[in-house]
């Protein structure tokens, strides 16, 4: 092998742009100091996701990276992580606490660079992540919902706030003056038209301000594509989070918040906390969906995580079965117990609802998990044959699937698997039947769009 082949200049530029998208950043920054050219092969790989803290010292690298207009042409994607303590004593001494010095948590720069991404030409992506922590504890090491002490902090999210309690906590509360001046940082970015996505990860269910305001609602208005992604736990030993009246209440305004003024978006994602599903608003323990059937009238994919089944949803697809291509649904499940018509949404109502509405743009319809175990418990014991019945069938036919029903605990909120529903449906068949119909359309839809593609 002669040495300008052993020598990685030998490569071709492809090859050398294969190497470089195995590598992490600190291995790209250690390869781009080797050579100038080498620093010019890598450096849009570098700046192509750039990560942004609520520091004074990470804004500023940002900012020199801005103001470099060869660099800033490469950024395509902003992580934004912001760190705050909690302070559990709010409502102790509310009336007597001077306002927040909010400077050590979000510095003007910060400010700066988020309310000014126009200097990013090519950016793409926002994504947020907002974490925030008990003044007691190390800072970023425990979540404020988890924290316990003589204030009785397990039950942070009982009181329903009103809108001069939001604006008292922003002025006097580290944490939620940081969530206010985030999001109304973000709302500046008008002028910002390659902004396409935002990625909200873990959202503290905790009312801001700044969601009534007309620039934010502009500020979604641009996108193109929404993720949110909503923080939960344990509220208690016993309780779960989705006992306590704020948190659902400020679930239920999610509508207020985004999807009302999502006019263009064509791909949206909803994942709930395991412990706390958002749907059905029927109880104290439920939040609404919060989906609507005049909402992002250009959609195109729906991903949903822990959402309970009900008429809001199935409204929402039905609406947009002109233009729906993707239904993405991954531990989702129907709630029957309890409840009567026409508040009762099995999973044959959702699958035969968004068949009978022709959504002939309908390619991808992806339901999980398949199967789920079904448990021998007492008050099914009488129906014995009809478990070993429904658990030979899961076993042994390839074709043969369930689909999850559960039970919230009307007192302590927790989910239960409602073993008995899931026996009974899928004995009598019409979950499977309808499935096995709309998937019989996305098949034949899929047949459709790729012969026309080849036209």
């Amino acid at each position: 092998m002669s040495p300008q082949m052993a020598c990685l200049g030998g490569l071709s530029v492809e090859l050398q742009y294969t190497l470089i998208s195995y590598l992490d950043q600190k291995a790209l920054i250690s390869w781009s100091r080797t050579c100038s050219s080498y620093r010019a092969l890598i450096a849009p790989y570098m700046f192509r996701v750039i990560a942004l803290r609520n520091t004074e010292k990470s804004a500023s690298s940002v900012d020199t990276i801005a103001h470099n207009s060869q660099f800033a042409a490469y950024v395509k994607e902003l992580n934004y992580t912001a760190e705050a303590p909690w302070d559990s004593g709010f409502y102790q001494d509310a009336d007597e606490r001077p306002p927040i010095d909010i400077s050590p948590f979000f510095p003007e720069i910060v400010s700066k660079v988020l309310s000014s991404l126009g200097r990013f030409p090519n950016l793409k992506v926002i994504r947020l992540d907002l974490s925030f922590t008990s003044n007691t504890r190390e800072l970023g090491k425990e979540p404020f919902w988890n924290a316990s002490d003589e204030t009785g902090t397990n039950y942070f999210f009982e009181d329903a706030e009103p809108p001069q309690i939001v604006r008292r906590a922003e002025e006097i509360q580290a944490w939620r003056a940081l969530m206010a001046r985030t999001y109304a940082a973000l709302s500046e970015n008008l002028h910002s038209t390659t902004i396409e996505a935002l990625e909200i990860y873990q959202l503290p269910a905790r009312e801001v301000s700044t969601f009534h305001s007309s620039g934010w609602h502009q500020f979604l208005g641009m996108l193109k594509r929404f993720y949110l992604s909503v923080q939960g736990s344990t509220a208690s030993d016993y309780n779960t989070i989705n006992t306590q009246g704020n948190y659902i209440g400020v679930l239920s305004k999610l509508d207020e918040f985004f999807f009302n003024h999502l006019t263009n978006v064509t791909h949206f994602t909803l994942e709930a906390d395991h412990g706390a599903p958002i749907g059905l608003g029927l109880t104290l323990m439920h939040s609404r969906l919060g989906l609507q059937s005049q909402q992002m009238p250009l959609i195109r994919s729906v991903r949903l995580q822990y959402i309970i089944i009900c008429e809001e949803l199935v409204e929402f697809l039905c609406q947009h079965a002109g233009t729906l291509e993707t239904l993405i649904m991954h531990n989702c499940f129907a709630e029957i117990g309890g409840l009567v018509e026409p508040h009762e949404v099995y999973w044959h109502k959702l699958f035969s609802s968004l068949h009978d509405a022709k959504p002939r743009a309908l390619r991808q319809v992806e339901i999980l998990p398949a199967r789920i175990e079904l448990t021998m418990k007492d008050h099914i014991r009488s129906k014995e044959e009809q478990l070993r019945q429904v658990t030979e069938s899961l076993k042994n036919d390839p074709s043969a699937r369930n689909f999850a029903y559960v039970e919230l605990d009307d007192k302590y909120g927790y989910q239960r698997k409602d073993d008995n529903q899931m026996v009974l449906s899928c004995l009598d068949g019409k979950d499977l039947k309808a499935y096995s119909d709309l998937m019989q359309l996305v098949r034949e839809n899929k047949a459709t769009l790729d012969t026309s593609s080849l036209v």
